[in-house]
Formats: structure tokens, C-alpha cells, sequence
């Protein structure tokens, strides 16, 4: 293999190893578009199934959560993908069929996520409260301890997120931190919007991040030609990721597409991406959710400051 435009040998061994490890186990995270296996006539009287827009909501809901709890995004993306192969299982379909154990799931999906990507933990009290008494202790217990053993304990999928960050490093060293950086914030927007839409649901995570960053580079002006052209060399020798795939392009498009919704949903994306440019993507280094572990007063705190998820969703 040709040798990478700045790198060293050392270093290009370790990323082609990083990114077959990544690849491989992105493979072993595929999800199916369980939507289109939903049979209406199955869903008993008075429920209803799952769609669309209440996984959006539920999506923004965790954002929300983490938003208040200070903790990445980046567990969001985690706790969706539970959710999505959970659902994806035999195990998981009867989740389809009524919304208010999608909500649970949801739920308890998130706690799996923090607690093993933060240091803290939503624990038992505080998930009754977010999710204002409308479950029990033996129903979360329960709902838990069914997506993890439908999931086989697979609970660290290479999300988005978690491609875009190793990606970073195909950029040559020239590149400013400044640059670096803005171009980092762009791409996390990017992914950011993505997490809630279904439509990305049978897109590779490697694509997505990718087609994040190319979309990045083109927004940002002036951004360096020669640092771009490294990055995509850099990405097709050690990524084995091509910025003309077909896969690719239509990613980039469908971002795009996100990104400038029709004219009643211009608002609501504004302000999602509000929300995002003012989190600190680039030092995440923030403070475990101890907030939601203070007790009833605090939970109630978040339980205002977050939508009511029971109604959203129906």
C-alpha cells in the first residue's frame, strides 16, 4: 500500500488497524428497517405502533436529557442504536406495537449508555421520575434487561460519532488546530441531525461521518486545498472510505436535505442547531450526570425543562 500523505509508517499501521477493527465491528451492529415490518392488524385495540416521528421524539428527548445533565450527544447516538437493533430482534418486535414500551425502551437505553460511557448513572428513582411515574420499578428492571440480552451485550456500537472522531486524525498535521476545530464543530451539527431522522437508519456509520466531513470542508470557506485533498487520499488508503462512492454521495445529499427541511420545519432545525453550536464539541471532558441523582426535587427540576415524552409521543 501506497504510503499516506503525512503520515509515518508506525502511525499508518495503527490507523489501517483501527479502522479494520472499527469496520468489522460495524458490521456486527447492522439494523433492519423494522417500520416496514410493522403489521397494523397485530396492534391490539386502543395502541398504537411506533413511527417515524415518535422516534424523532424520543431522539430529541435524549438530547434534551443529556443537554441538562451536561453529557456528550454522543451517548444519544449510542442509546438510538440500542434502541434500533433492539427493535430489530424477534425479542424486541412487540415493542413495536405499543408506544409506551417504545418510551421504556428509550428510557432504559439511555441509562445503559451513561452508564457505561459516563461516569455516573441515572439511577432507579431517577428514571421513575423522568419518566413521571408512568412505570414501575419491575418494568424498567424488566425492559433492561431484555434489550441488553436481545442485544447479547453488544452495547458499544461504532457510532457516527465515534467514526468522525477517528477520521480527524487522516488530516495532515499542517492543518491549524482553529481550522481543525470549526471544521470538527461542523460535522458534529451534521450528525447531530441525523441521529433522530429513520432515513439515515440503514446508512453505515462510517458513511454518515464521512459525508459529514466532506459536507464540512465544502461549508467552510477557504478551508485549506492541499489538507483536503490529504484527508480524502488518507481516507481512501487507510478507510478504505472514497469520496465519489455512490453510497457516499447520496449520504452527503440526504444531509443536505436534512439540513434545509421544508419551510415548516426550518424553525425547529434552526433551533436544533442552536442547541448543538452551543454545547462544547470540541472539549468534552464534561461532568458526570450527578444532577440526576440528587433526589426527587432535582428529577422534577428536569422533568420541567424537557417535553412531557408521553404526550409527544402519541
Amino acid at each position: 500500500m501506497k504510503q499516506p500523505e503525512g503520515t509515518s509508517s508506525t502511525a499508518t499501521d495503527i490507523l489501517v488497524d483501527r479502522f479494520n477493527a472499527l469496520r468489522k465491528q460495524e458490521s456486527a451492529y447492522l439494523v433492519d428497517d423494522f417500520l416496514s415490518k410493522i403489521r397494523e392488524e397485530c396492534c391490539e385495540e386502543g395502541k398504537k405502533v411506533v413511527d417515524e416521528k415518535c422516534r424523532s421524539t424520543m431522539a430529541n428527548w435524549c438530547y434534551k436529557i443529556l443537554d441538562f445533565c451536561s453529557c456528550s450527544h454522543e451517548i444519544a447516538a449510542s442509546a438510538i442504536c440500542h434502541v434500533d437493533r433492539f427493535l430489530s430482534t424477534e425479542m424486541g418486535s412487540f415493542v413495536l406495537y405499543d408506544r409506551r414500551w417504545f418510551q421504556l425502551a428509550v428510557m432504559c437505553a439511555l441509562q445503559v449508555s451513561i452508564k457505561i460511557h459516563e461516569s455516573g448513572k441515572l439511577d432507579m428513582n431517577a428514571l421513575i421520575q423522568l419518566g413521571r411515574g408512568a412505570f414501575s420499578e419491575d418494568e424498567i428492571i424488566g425492559m433492561e434487561e431484555e434489550i441488553v440480552f436481545a442485544l447479547r451485550w453488544r452495547l458499544c456500537p461504532p457510532t457516527p460519532f465515534v467514526f468522525m472522531n477517528n477520521l480527524m486524525d487522516l488530516f495532515p498535521s499542517t492543518l491549524p488546530n482553529t481550522m481543525k476545530n470549526v471544521l470538527l464543530k461542523f460535522a458534529k451539527k451534521q450528525i447531530f441531525l441525523t441521529v433522530p431522522k429513520y432515513s439515515f437508519i440503514k446508512d453505515k456509520p462510517s458513511y454518515i461521518a464521512f459525508a459529514a466531513i466532506l459536507n464540512a470542508m465544502d461549508e467552510i470557506k477557504l478551508f485549506p486545498v492541499d489538507s483536503r485533498k490529504t484527508f480524502i487520499n488518507n481516507a481512501k488508503a487507510i478507510a478504505d472510505l472514497t469520496s465519489n462512492d455512490i453510497n457516499i454521495l447520496k449520504v452527503r445529499s440526504k444531509i443536505y436535505d436534512t439540513m434545509n427541511a421544508k419551510p415548516e420545519k426550518k424553525t425547529e432545525i434552526k433551533n436544533v442547531i442552536s442547541n448543538a453550536a452551543s454545547r462544547d464539541y470540541v472539549n468534552q471532558n464534561q461532568d458526570s450526570p450527578v444532577c440526576v441523582r440528587q433526589g426527587v426535587e432535582e428529577m422534577e427540576n428536569i422533568s420541567r425543562k424537557v417535553n412531557n415524552f408521553d404526550k409527544d409521543c402519541k
